[in-house]
């Protein structure tokens, strides 16, 4: 599905990490493990979520590098940091 994602930020570990590095969208994750859940998890969407002391909003902007991650309630203009 075309949903628009540039990136995706997980507060957990994630799987198959040599897979990941080869998709085209970014992805933060605190670590790797190579062991997954069982199949009954299933997830909710559009919601806000707090982790880090910071509460993230299905509408906010969120930018993120290899040093870190911006989060800001507006669209920013990327043109003057881009390289």
């Amino acid at each position: 599905a075309d949903n628009d994602w540039a990136g995706i930020i997980v507060y957990g570990a994630v799987r198959q990490i040599q897979q990941l590095e080869n998709i085209d969208i970014g992805i933060h994750a605190l670590a790797p493990i190579p062991v997954g859940a069982d199949e009954n998890n299933h997830g909710e969407s559009d919601l806000p979520v707090n982790f880090g002391g910071v509460t993230f909003f299905p509408e906010d902007y969120i930018y993120a590098d290899l040093t870190g991650i911006i989060l800001s309630q507006e669209a920013l203009d990327l043109e003057d940091f881009e390289e």
